[in-house]
């Protein structure tokens, strides 16, 4: 398979043609109307406006309200499972070792796959002593700029990211249609991600002990002879790429133990 608040406050009620009235916070009322012969008579024509106000209010709340962010299939499960044999982790996610195809060395392609918002992400395992050192929901595809866009505003809020920076300009702007609708059209390779370190630090963490073998042991990249160099990291990623030329979209949820990075 190829993974604001808005506060408005009104200060009194307001009125719509025929009576239908507002009054703030989501609540109509209806004046008693009528004919002089029967002041309780509510016409039709009242009803309709009150329907269709509140109908308006419903809509403007849904869009106030934005895109609710998709849960990624075995995620809190894979990553309490970091550390665990690599075969015992998978299996929790219904994968097991003949499923894999080892891409590069400790990296493994899953023949599971997760359609979210419409898009398909491939899961890849990562192995660092015989045991699971990370994973990733991985979708990589061809797109135009509209169909970029919309798929590139849906993962971001799903990374709970709802910021960018635009090229060539210093404040961020909102993850939306139009702003990133605007900023694909500049023809230039864009790129959005956002990093977090989660490393435990709590001795009694069950990955701590993981991540002090780690450490230990002799092949650590880390390690330069009997010193560590770069501590054991666990790192998340998220973003999302387009590049105009080749059309290509990336998206991207990675978990990942790493040795310290420069930057970091």
């Amino acid at each position: 398979m190829s993974p604001s608040k808005h506060q408005g406050s009104i200060s009194g009620p307001v009125f719509y043609e025929d009576g239908a009235g507002y009054a703030g916070k989501g609540r109509f009322f209806l004046p008693i109307l009528g004919t002089d012969k029967n002041p309780k008579e509510i016409t039709v024509r009242v009803i309709v406006v009150a329907v269709a106000a509140v109908l308006v209010v419903f809509l403007v709340a849904s869009l106030l309200a934005g895109k609710e962010p998709a849960e990624f299939p075995y995620e809190v499960e894979l990553m309490n499972s970091v550390g665990q044999p690599l075969e015992t982790a998978a299996m929790k996610a219904g994968v097991s070792l003949t499923e894999m195809v080892e891409k590069e060395p400790g990296v493994y392609f899953t023949n599971r796959g997760f359609p979210i918002d419409g898009v398909a992400f491939d899961l890849y395992f990562y192995e660092e002593g015989g045991c699971l050192s990370g994973f990733a929901y991985i979708a990589e595809y061809q797109a135009d700029t509209k169909e970029a866009t919309k798929d590139i505003r849906n993962a971001l809020l799903n990374f709970d990211i709802e910021t960018f920076v635009p090229t060539g300009e210093a404040e961020p702007v909102s993850v939306n249609r139009r702003n990133l609708q605007r900023e694909l059209d500049k023809e230039k390779p864009f790129l959005v991600k956002q990093t977090s370190n989660i490393t435990p630090v709590d001795s009694r963490d069950p990955m701590k002990a993981y991540l002090d073998a780690l450490e230990a042991a002799e092949d650590w990249e880390g390690r330069l002879g009997e010193y560590v160099v770069r501590r054991a990291v666990f790192y998340v990623d998220r973003g999302a790429s387009y590049d105009p030329e080749t059309q290509k979209v990336q998206l991207v949820l990675s978990y990942r133990i790493e040795p310290q990075r420069d930057y970091d």
